[in-house]
C-alpha cells in the first residue's frame, strides 16, 4: 500500500539527532525506529528487552507514521543543523534540510520491528523522584553492581519506603546505599533492577524535573517523564542480606580529614601501591593523618601526612576508598572503623549516601588486577 503524507513535519535537527542517539541500543535484530504522528512527533524503539517512547514537541498531524532504519537517519542528520522537514511519500522517508535533500527507505510497519508492549495499558505509580539525583545515584550503584565477579549479584536493590527510596548495590567488598526523598504512594515495595537495562531505559529519556516509576506487571518497570516513557525488565529475586552487614554500636576508631586532600593523597599513593589489592594504610597521629601506600607484604612504599584528627589505624583498598570519596564529594570526611566477622569495615557517609568497604587483611584478594 502506498501512503503519502498530507503535510510535512518540521523538526529541530539537533533535538531529533540527540533523541535518536539516546534511544536504547539493539545488539540483535533490526536497527529500526518508529516515527509516529499526532499532537507530537513520537519516536519508538525497542532493543534487548528495553523499550522507549519519546515525544518531541513538534506537531505531526497528518503524518501517518513510518518505521525507518536508525543508522542511515543518524548519519544523514549529523552536521545538518537548523531544521529538517520529514515527509513520507511512496514508502520513502524524505528528509529535507538547509542545502540538502535525501530519502530513506522504510520498513513494512506490519512487520513490527519496534515493539512497545510494556508501554501500553494502565499501571499504578510506585514513586516519583527528582530525576537528576536518581540518575546520578543509580549510575554509581550500577557501576558497583557490574563490578561484581558473581553474575547473579550484578543487580541493584530498590526499596520504596514512606517518603523516600533507597538504592543498594555491592560487589562483595563494597556496599553503597543511596537514600532519596520521593513521593511514594505505594511504599513497602522492593524491586531488583538490572543495571544495564535500567540505565539504557533511563538514558533514553529527557529526565526533566522528575521520574515517575510504574509497574505494569511483575517482571517489568516503567519510567515516565513529561516527554516520554521507557520500560525495562526486572532482575530475578535474590539479593544479599545487606542489613546484616550494617555496623551496630560505636566504632572502634575514627579518622577525620578533608575529602579533597585525602583524594589527592590516595591518587599519589596508588601510583606506587601494589596493583592487586591497591593497599593503603591510614593512621591518626594526633592532629594529623598519615597515608601510606603498601606493598604485597604490607610494607610501606610511600608516606604523606595530612592535617586531620581522630584515633585508630586502618588498611584498605585505596582504589575502593578513592571511588567512595569521589561519590562523597567535598567537605570533611569521617572514616569510621568497625569490627566484622570477616575482618573489619570502614564506613564513610553523608546525608543520602553511605559506603562500607571491607578492610584489607593478608589473605584478601580484592578482585585481581586493576
Amino acid at each position: 500500500m502506498i501512503i503519502t503524507a498530507t503535510r510535512p513535519v518540521l523538526v529541530e535537527t539537533g533535538l531529533l539527532l540527540k533523541t535518536l542517539k539516546r534511544l536504547p541500543p539493539v545488539r540483535w535484530g533490526r536497527d529500526a525506529v518508529a516515527l509516529a504522528g499526532g499532537e507530537h512527533l513520537t519516536l519508538r524503539r525497542a532493543g534487548d528487552g528495553v523499550e522507549a517512547e519519546v515525544r518531541l514537541p513538534f506537531p505531526a498531524e497528518g503524518f501517518p507514521g513510518a518505521v525507518v532504519p536508525r543508522k542511515p537517519l543518524l548519519e544523514l542528520l549529523e552536521g545538518a543543523g537548523g531544521m529538517v522537514e520529514l515527509t513520507l511519500e511512496e514508502g520513502w522517508l524524505k528528509v529535507r534540510g538547509r542545502g540538502f535533500s535525501a530519502q530513506i527507505f522504510t520498513y513494512d510497519p506490519e512487520a513490527r520491528p519496534v515493539g512497545v508492549s510494556l508501554l501500553t495499558g494502565e499501571a499504578n505509580p510506585l514513586f516519583r523522584v527528582q530525576a537528576l539525583a536518581f540518575l546520578e545515584a543509580f549510575g554509581e550503584a550500577a557501576t558497583l553492581a557490574r563490578a561484581s565477579s558473581h553474575e547473579k549479584a550484578r543487580k541493584v536493590l530498590l526499596e520504596v519506603e514512606a517518603g523516600r527510596v533507597r538504592l543498594v548495590a555491592t560487589d562483595g567488598y563494597r556496599l553503597y546505599t543511596f537514600s532519596l526523598e520521593a513521593e511514594t504512594p505505594t511504599p513497602g515495595v522492593e524491586l531488583l533492577l538490572k543495571p544495564e537495562e535500567a540505565l539504557a531505559a533511563l538514558k533514553a529519556l529527557d529526565p526533566g524535573l522528575s521520574f515517575t516509576f510504574l509497574q505494569p506487571e511483575a517482571h517489568a518497570l516503567v519510567a515516565e517523564t513529561l516527554w516520554g516513557r521507557a520500560a525495562f525488565p526486572l532482575a530475578e529475586e535474590g539479593f544479599v542480606p545487606y542489613r546484616k552487614v550494617l555496623p551496630q554500636g560505636e566504632p572502634l576508631g575514627r579518622l577525620r580529614v578533608e575529602a579533597r586532600a585525602l583524594r589527592e593523597a590516595l591518587g599519589r599513593a596508588l601510583v606506587v601501591a601494589e596493583p592487586k589489592n591497591h593497599g593503603v594504610e591510614l593512621q591518626a597521629l594526633g592532629e594529623e593523618v598519615r597515608v601510606q601506600a603498601l606493598g604485597e607484604d604490607f610494607t610501606p612504599l610511600s608516606e604523606e601526612v595530612l592535617p586531620g584528627e581522630g584515633e585508630g589505624r586502618l588498611r584498605v583498598n585505596g582504589k575502593y576508598l578513592l571511588g567512595a570519596l569521589e561519590v562523597f564529594g567535598p567537605g570533611k570526611a569521617e572514616l569510621r572503623l568497625y569490627p566484622h566477622a570477616q575482618g573489619g569495615l570502614v564506613a564513610l557517609g553523608r546525608e543520602g549516601f553511605h559506603a562500607l568497604i571491607a578492610l584489607l587483611k593478608p589473605a584478601q584478594d580484592a578482585g585481581g588486577e586493576g
